[in-house]
């Protein structure tokens, strides 16, 4: 007897499904596909020994180009990408996973604000899209984002989003995850 066919509202077979469309393989301006860059981002958290959930919102804080085929609005999108795509992943994992997602671009934005030498190590697109975000934080956008929850995941998060970007990296495949993001609620 084979395997059960997986349920419309299975998020492991959804996001495996996404990882494996062709969208997972366009580059959006990176040196990596955005299939590959959140398979790295994960891949670093996970050598970093970081918690189950930042595992798991690093392998899909960038859902929102996967589940989002029309781009057509490119400005708009870059801006609310992060809450696009925390929204989606809302129907299934908690607030562990879904914040630091929702907060990793102010991540981006505070870092370029409060870390001498930050923005100059970002890459060519993060510095394009920066803009598009909102720019760097004035000190107080930086001082109340300090005291959001899941404020150092999103910086940490952030930090392992830079360094995904590089296209000798090698990832364990999408399906390498199914365990891990069962047990943070992404189905049973």
């Amino acid at each position: 007897m084979g395997a059960e066919p997986a349920l419309p509202d299975d998020p492991v077979a959804l996001i495996e499904r996404l990882f494996a469309g062709p969208i997972a393989g366009r580059r959006f301006g990176e040196p990596v596909s955005v299939g590959h860059h959140m398979g790295q981002t994960a891949a670093l958290a996970q050598a970093d020994h970081a918690s189950s959930a930042l595992v798991v919102a690093a392998l899909l804080h960038d859902v929102a180009y996967l589940i989002e085929p029309d781009l057509t609005d490119q400005l708009t999108f870059e801006a609310d990408h992060a809450a696009l795509g925390a929204a989606w992943l809302q129907r299934w994992f908690p607030p562990s996973v879904c914040e630091p997602v929702r907060l990793h671009v102010d991540a981006k934005r505070y870092l370029a604000a409060t870390e001498d030498g930050y923005r100059a190590s970002l890459s060519d697109e993060s510095v394009r899209t920066l803009e598009l975000q909102g720019g760097v934080m004035t000190p107080p956008e930086a001082r109340q984002f300090e005291r959001a929850p899941h404020f150092g995941e999103a910086v940490q998060l952030r930090r392992w989003d830079e360094r995904g970007k590089d296209p000798r990296a090698t990832t364990p495949p999408i399906e390498h995850y199914r365990t891990l993001i069962r047990s943070v609620g992404g189905g049973d």
